[in-house]
């Protein structure tokens, strides 16, 4: 939120590791597929041995589902990917997030996550992202929105209140 007295040359986002403002409207995505070889690692790590991921049988039996579905931390992690990497990028963290699952990502699939930057404060480097993961079929399988926060590069801090005082 922008006000009159904003200056972009002084903007602490030039203190990150973009060096410069996100820009309301500016995104950026990634594509991935979802593996069962993703499945069985996040599995081991998170213990989520659900038999929707697993067990054709199981899923034919006892579901609504057409197949494997990937686990939501899967998903959760594509969506992640583009904010550790493209906007805001490295350094930063959620503050919060209100996702929606609307629908399965089916074992393999391809994933597009796309992020796209909605407001940008300017007193502190925190950016509200619109964020979205899709399947290959166009079905939108995640939507929502994050408040982000970017960290500031301490040497560009330091370089910064040197300049002030020289």
């Amino acid at each position: 939120m922008p006000d009159s007295t904003y200056d972009e040359t002084n903007s602490v986002w030039h203190n990150t590791f973009l060096g410069r403002p996100l820009v309301v409207g500016e995104t950026a995505e990634r594509t991935r597929t979802i593996t069962q070889d993703d499945v069985d690692a996040f599995a081991k790590a998170s213990g989520d041995y659900n038999p929707l991921h697993f067990d054709d049988a199981f899923i034919e039996d006892s579901t609504m589902f057409e197949g494997r579905i990937s686990h939501g931390g899967l998903i959760i992690g594509a969506i992640s990917e583009v904010g550790a990497q493209d906007i805001p990028g490295p350094g930063s963290v959620f503050l919060s997030v209100n996702w929606r699952f609307v629908a399965p990502v089916y074992i393999p699939d391809e994933v597009v996550s796309r992020v796209e930057v909605l407001e940008v404060r300017h007193d502190k480097p925190i950016a509200k992202l619109k964020q979205t993961v899709t399947r290959s079929d166009g079905q939108v399988v995640l939507d929502g929105e994050v408040l982000t926060y970017m960290s500031p590069r301490k040497s560009l801090v330091a370089a910064a209140e040197a300049e002030k005082t020289s």
